[in-house]
């Protein structure tokens, strides 16, 4: 007596959920089975997502008279070790 199968499962199967515009998963799903790894790489491709890009965030100018109070400290401190050196 010899056997015979007929019934031939794929060897790849890929399920993916579906999500709306904020990223909430909804009920839909869209499935796809095949023996070709690279229609299944085609299939996924075509169905995924893209990421979002970030959004840059603007970045203050140093107003002119912060900047101009950093030079006058960074000044003090170097007079300050140059009369340490010349003391010394």
């Amino acid at each position: 007596m010899k056997l015979e199968f007929t019934h031939h499962s794929p060897t790849f199967e890929l399920v993916l959920k579906q999500r709306d515009f904020h990223g909430n998963v909804t009920n839909q799903i869209k499935s796809f089975k095949t023996d070709d790894a690279s229609a299944l790489e085609r299939f996924y491709l075509r169905n995924s997502g893209k990421p979002k890009k970030k959004k840059r965030k603007k970045v203050e100018a140093a107003k002119k008279e912060d900047v101009q109070k950093i030079i006058q400290e960074v000044d003090k401190y170097i007079d300050e070790k140059d009369k340490k050196k010349s003391a010394n």
